[in-house]
């Protein structure tokens, strides 16, 4: 990754109403020129097919140029937090492989 290359890690919400057209899920934009434009977006953890919500993304890139990066899943159906995943992706997020379930919840479970 170079200098002129940006990334700003963000998320989907729910609207007003209570929807959220897109899916509750994390994605990263790119710039590359410093971020004067952001013209790509990416996603990093896209599990709502599953009714799994990504609230939180933690990104670094490694000493060898891959990202990695961490989310908080939740369950929206059993209302539980889940463990935390992890992905890799070689192209600054283009596309991601998840890679580990870490065996730890972010926030304990009530």
């Amino acid at each position: 990754m170079s200098p002129s290359q940006w990334l700003l890690p963000s998320l989907t919400r729910l609207n007003w109403d209570g929807n959220c057209p897109f899916g509750l899920k994390s994605f990263v934009f790119v710039s590359r020129d410093q971020g004067r434009t952001w013209p790509e977006v990416h996603d990093v953890f896209d599990m709502w097919a599953d009714n799994i919500v990504t609230w939180e993304q933690k990104q670094c890139v490694l000493s060898d140029g891959r990202l990695l990066a961490i989310t908080w899943a939740f369950d929206d159906e059993s209302k539980e937090n889940l463990p935390n995943q992890y992905a890799l992706s070689d192209d600054l997020g283009a596309s991601c492989k998840m890679v580990i379930l870490s065996r730890f919840a972010c926030c304990p479970s009530r």
